[in-house]
């Protein structure tokens, strides 16, 4: 099946990742509280998307709040640099709804609220350290500059 419309691009996209699920919202004080729900589907604070059928390109917004830890002013530009990049590149891809291809597009966007902390690291030993984005709710990303000079001077 061609994806034709917004209601086929739904129903193939609910295939491939699944349903969508009511998310609720609390609000006011521990004494007075509030819980409603919002009908959103596939809803976050950490990301939008524009999905344009006609061109089949899917544009998406990846908000990221980077954490300078110790890192000097000039590793944490540079890292921040390359962490967004690093994004753009690998979460970008070409994704097969129904019998349609659809370029998506990702972006990080640095912001401070309504973001995804992204821990930034420098690993300074010879053991390789690994990246994480835990369910993307806690992220670290860690650039092996040990383990890369290691490397460099074997091969």
């Amino acid at each position: 099946m061609a994806i034709a419309n917004q209601t086929d691009f739904h129903t193939s996209i609910h295939d491939n990742i699944g349903s969508p699920t009511a998310k609720y919202v609390t609000s006011g004080n521990h004494k007075n509280h509030r819980r409603r729900k919002i009908p959103k589907v596939h809803a976050n604070e950490w990301a939008e998307s524009i999905v344009n059928l006609n061109t089949k390109n899917i544009t998406v917004n990846v908000y990221v709040d980077f954490q300078q830890n110790s890192l000097s002013n000039t590793d944490y530009t540079k890292l921040k640099s390359l962490a967004s990049l690093g994004i753009n590149h690998f979460w970008s891809r070409i994704i097969k709804l129904s019998s349609d291809n659809f370029n998506v597009t990702v972006t990080a966007r640095n912001r401070k609220s309504r973001s995804i902390d992204v821990d930034l690291y420098i690993e300074t030993g010879k053991d390789y350290a690994r990246s994480h984005n835990s369910g993307l709710i806690d992220a670290s990303f860690k650039y092996n500059k040990g383990a890369y000079m290691r490397n460099e001077c074997n091969g």
